[in-house]
């Protein structure tokens, strides 16, 4: 699509068409028009031999070209229907566009929430797509577009109904939902059961590290989803392709996964800690996972249905923001972190290995126990 299609359509967002100096609903077969047409909360029609130089903008409102038209034509909540000879490009939003079988336009076409009816010109490309963020605007629309003489109010909201809360009934269902998150703990544990404890041990051994990095991370990858959703959605409207769309939702999922997993860890760090509290024997990953993910969501629900809402947002955030960034740590679970063993040969025959400041009192009485004949790494 040409460049001031594009700006048209960020025009249309912004809603600053208020400079287009004319506005009516019908253009005679005996007019021409020499400015842009902005029609807002009505129907425009241009009849068979009219003829307008500029671009068309209907706000709410269905367009019919029969005539000729030089320049774009974008409707806002509304239908199109072309059978005249359109020199730009058409963009539809919330609405569907007929293309007759004497419709003619150079440029290209592309509808947001409908349908392309009739045969597209030769040489030029028609894309529909379906975007909700688009269809919600049409609410924002109606009301900027509504006539000011003679319009009828909308009538008032409905007065929204608060039931009683239930404690025992919002008990019931966070019983549920710690079934469901336990199951799903269970299945974690079961095939990622090593991944599960790397993410798990960072959460635990570098909380604040974690935290940091989790706090960084919720920022950072949502700021770039919406960045690439905006490159996105641009390249669309100059029909590059649709290559974005799946590269944004395949990051969608990842970060989601991430996100997920993480909980499931800190589910599993609090399952570890009853476990030793409890002296349980069994204290696996499965059964620490499924005891810590019940457990914790059984506290949140309670401290909901409780009317501690803030308290257990705060808890929860600071928990999401530990687990993920103990799986951004350990890379999914991939690598442990901090690491266990790092060894290295520097190519002579002395070999230097390095724990972690906590295990290598251990490790250096462990070698200390060894004759110095056998013990060649001592010292």
């Amino acid at each position: 699509m040409k460049r001031r299609v594009l700006l048209l359509l960020l025009l249309f967002l912004v809603l600053m068409l208020p400079t287009a100096v004319f506005a009516q609903t019908i253009v005679g077969s005996d007019e021409a028009i020499r400015n842009d047409v902005a029609v807002f909360g009505e129907d425009l029609t241009i009849e068979d031999g009219a003829t307008v130089s500029g671009d068309i903008a209907v706000f709410n409102g269905n367009a019919t070209i029969d005539g000729t038209v030089s320049g774009d034509v974008a409707v806002f909540n509304g239908d199109a229907t072309i059978n005249g000879p359109v020199s730009g490009d058409v963009a539809i939003f919330n609405g569907s566009l007929t293309l007759g079988e004497t419709a003619v336009f150079s440029g290209d076409c592309v509808v947001f929430n409908g349908n392309i009816t009739g045969d597209v010109p030769a040489g030029s490309d028609c894309v529909a797509l379906g975007v909700p963020f688009i269809a919600s605007m049409g609410g924002f629309m109606n009301q900027i577009g509504q006539r000011s003489p003679g319009s009828v109010e909308a009538p008032p909201p409905p007065v929204e109904v608060r039931h009683q809360r239930s404690f025992w009934g919002e008990m019931v269902g966070t019983a549920f939902a710690s079934l469901f998150m336990g199951l799903l703990a269970f299945g974690a544990a079961a095939v990622f059961p090593q991944s599960l404890e790397r993410v798990s041990g960072s959460a635990r051994q570098k909380p604040l590290a974690s935290g940091v990095v989790g706090f960084l991370t919720a920022f950072a990858v949502p700021i770039l989803l919406l960045f690439l959703l905006i490159v996105t959605v641009i390249l669309t409207f100059v029909l590059i392709g649709l290559l974005g769309y799946p590269i944004l939702f395949g990051l969608s999922v990842v970060y989601g996964l991430a996100v997920l997993f993480g909980w499931l860890a800190m589910g599993t760090v609090l399952g570890g800690w009853l476990a030793r509290i409890l002296h349980l024997k069994n204290r696996g990953v499965k059964s620490t996972a499924v005891l810590g993910v019940v457990t914790l969501t059984l506290l949140l629900g309670l401290l909901d249905a409780l009317s501690l809402g803030a308290i257990q947002v705060i808890v929860t955030t600071v928990l999401l923001w530990m687990g993920l960034g103990a799986v951004a740590l350990t890379k999914f679970g991939r690598r442990p972190y901090p690491p266990v063993m790092v060894a290295s040969n520097s190519g002579d025959d002395d070999v230097n290995i390095q724990f972690p400041q906590k295990d290598e009192e251990k490790f250096t009485a462990v070698m200390n126990t060894l004759p110095d004949e056998a013990n060649t790494l001592k010292n």
